[in-house]
């Protein structure tokens, strides 16, 4: 075979229209231009520019031009890797009628596809980045095949971004890959992202963007900061489903939080004209077999319909972050049945508690080839490894984190992560204050009384069966003395905030002290809203409805009942009187107040009083760096580590409590100066202050 023919055959095997689509459309596995960054569409039709690309990828005449074939890039890359020639890309003809190509170019009559002649130029790669015999190919996949999850019987080429997998992780790069079928182009265009809604809202670049990757790649993960409007960008999402299979009875049902449901229900409806059911809402006010969307929360994960055709939105997805939960189990079960065409995760804490283990069970649920197999999964990117405890009891330990920028790269195509100061450059800045406070003689007691049980059950625990059940115990009843110690100066702040901005934010983990801390706050005039678990779900919104309309200047919730989805931006300050276990609530609970329709400065300030408090923040912040590894594009390459440190409760506690079960001093000398005290209502003068970059 001729040279020139070889490269014509180069180019036909390599050019892949899906993969050139993707690359000018939706940005590929992750991490390019989309044109939908920064800047607003101008009113482009997504329908029409999507033909155009296709048409103009069909059309390549046969004027060539040769570049080198590159590596490719940090970030996902959905164009195949080759082994052969270099790349060779038709470009149509200026003008005139199409150039016939010289003799030594064209394809000779018959056969049609001779078998590829081996090339004294072609460089096999080492051994270690060999594929299995069943999927070293000189022949990239043709455009027209259809794709197919089936790795054994795919033909691909090297992929150098899993040189350092297992073999048991290494996947077929056609599986991540946009699905390309004869719905693509009627998604895209009944998603009309140009169109303003039914409300009179427009989309925002961020969210077009969101859409449009979500509709291509039909499963994904859509890790968007809070704030930035993902229950819009579901319902629109859905809104184009529903159209594109419209005569075939498509079921849209959406999993959120009990307390987001009126929210859903109202923007759905609203927003883009769906019809919504509720499945706790009064029998009689609705059918649903005259609706659109069924709503449920994640205390009651619906079976999977059998007699229709249905899509899933899983809002505030990290609900299901552990394989050994319930929900977990049933949510999988619902969006793996084989009536589940289409899968929307939104989340802003995809790895709530700074472990990729966290993220497994959403790569599952986006059929993402790690969600595979969950033990390989853990061992490279979890540092997992199984510890001996003696008497035969081995417990698997998964903690860890491992090989993170890889992890970031190759999860790209299914995730989609995007930051408030990415999409909103005009956003107000965020700036954390830690507040420490002094705390009441009284208070200093029985914070040293609960340090001396939690010291005691510690040594203990390895004696009894359920030890560490014992110590989580002891270690909150610790936290709740410390937190009902820092009441009285989280009044006093709230109090002198309210003298010069219109309303306050207040979070604590414990439904005694937001009760507590609500009473104070009536009692010295500032009668406000209280959001905990015991409030009915049918009264939540109402809370929030009133505090954003002015009537309530406080408002008080718990991280488990106020801390996602709701929108608090009345306020510009919010008090964490204590923290959460894993970063992602305590991230959460912040950007309830910096969201989308904020217009000043945030302050986010966290009290503290007790050694406690520190190891908690500490440790918070060393989860964070950990989930932004993987998250982030700009995250540092050199935080990877073969073996991070796996964080625990225990941990933490050997900082507080050393061997021997002694007690180190832990609590702050009540006896302050006037100026001291005087800074508890004043943050500028005895803070650590330092400005977010989330």
């Amino acid at each position: 075979m001729s040279p020139g023919l070889q490269a014509l055959r180069a180019t036909e095997n390599r050019v892949d229209h899906r993969a050139i689509h993707n690359a000018h459309v939706s940005n590929g596995a992750g991490g390019g231009n989309t044109g939908l960054d920064d800047t607003d569409d101008g009113g482009i039709d997504w329908g029409a520019a999507l033909f155009q690309i296709d048409a103009s990828v069909a059309k390549a005449t046969t004027t060539t031009t040769t570049t080198t074939a590159r590596a490719p890039a940090t970030t996902t890359d959905t164009t195949l890797i080759s082994r052969s020639a270099p790349t060779v890309i038709h470009s149509r003809p200026t003008s005139g009628a199409p150039v016939q190509p010289p003799a030594m170019l064209q394809r000779p009559t018959a056969p049609s596809r001779p078998a590829p002649v081996p090339s004294v130029q072609s460089v096999q790669p080492p051994a270690m980045l060999q594929r299995p015999t069943a999927w070293n190919s000189t022949d990239a996949p043709n455009p027209s095949d259809t794709l197919t999850t089936d790795v054994a019987a795919s033909k691909i080429h090297v992929d150098p971004r899993q040189a350092s997998l297992p073999e048991s992780l290494q996947f077929n790069p056609v599986t991540v890959k946009p699905v390309s079928d004869e719905n693509r182009a009627c998604l895209v265009k009944h998603a009309n992202l140009s169109a303003p809604l039914l409300n009179g809202w427009t989309l925002f670049s961020h969210q077009k963007r969101a859409i449009l990757r979500g509709l291509l790649m039909r499963r994904m993960i859509l890790a968007l900061d809070m704030g930035l409007g993902k229950t819009l960008i579901g319902c629109v999402w859905a809104r184009a489903y529903l159209k594109t299979f419209e005569s075939s009875s498509l079921k849209v049902i959406v999993l959120c939080p009990v307390s987001l449901k009126k929210e859903w229900k109202r923007t759905a409806e609203e927003a883009t004209g769906l019809k919504v059911f509720d499945d706790e809402a009064k029998k009689g006010t609705c059918n649903e077999s005259d609706t659109d969307v069924k709503i449920s929360s994640w205390a009651k994960v619906p079976s999977p319909p059998t007699a229709t055709k249905y899509i899933v939105i899983c809002d505030e997805a990290h609900s299901m972050q552990s394989m050994q939960a319930a929900r977990t189990k049933e949510t999988l079960r619902l969006v793996n049945s084989k009536n589940c065409i289409g899968v929307l995760l939104l989340t802003g804490t995809p790895m709530k508690n700074g472990r990729p283990s966290n993220l497994f069970p959403l790569l599952k649920a986006v059929r993402h080839p790690f969600g595979n197999n969950q033990r390989a999964y853990e061992t490279h990117f979890c540092a997992g490894q199984e510890n001996n405890f003696g008497r035969g009891r081995v417990v698997w330990n998964a903690s860890g984190s491992s090989n993170l920028p890889q992890l970031h790269t190759l999860v790209s195509s299914h995730l989609l992560h995007l930051t408030k100061d990415e999409c909103l450059k005009d956003l107000p800045k965020q700036t954390r204050i830690i507040q420490h406070v002094p705390v009441s003689s009284r208070r200093q007691l029985q914070h040293t009384q609960a340090l001396q049980v939690l010291s005691k059950v510690y040594t203990a625990k390895d004696a009894t069966k359920n030890g560490n059940d014992a110590v989580l115990g002891a270690v909150q009843k610790v936290r709740m003395v410390s937190s009902l110690a820092k009441i009285d100066a989280t009044v006093e702040l709230a109090k002198s905030i309210l003298e010069k901005e219109p309303a306050v934010v207040i979070f604590t983990s414990f439904v005694q002290v937001a009760q507590t801390l609500h009473k104070h706050l009536t009692e010295s005039g500032w009668k406000g809203e209280l959001l905990t678990g015991e409030t009915p779900a049918k009264k939540r919104q109402d809370l929030v409805d009133n505090f954003q309309n002015g009537l309530s200047p406080v408002f008080v919730c718990t991280f488990g009942a106020g801390g996602v989805g709701l929108t608090l931006t009345a306020a510009c300050t919010v008090i964490l009187l204590d923290r959460p276990w894993t970063p992602g609530d305590a991230h959460q609970a912040e950007d309830r107040v910096r969201r989308i329709g904020q217009t000043k400065p945030v302050r986010c300030i966290w009290m503290s009083a007790f050694d406690l408090d520190k190891q908690i923040d500490s440790m918070l912040e060393t989860k964070s760096q950990t989930a932004n590894a993987v998250l982030s594009e700009t995250a540092n390459p050199n935080q990877d580590q073969s073996t991070a440190p796996k964080l625990s409760i225990f941990q933490m506690l050997k900082t507080i409590l050393p061997p021997g079960g002694g007690l180190q001093q832990t609590i702050l000398p009540f006896s302050q100066s006037a100026s001291q005290s005087q800074a508890v209502c004043n943050p500028k003068e005895n803070d650590t202050t330092r400005t977010l970059r989330r």
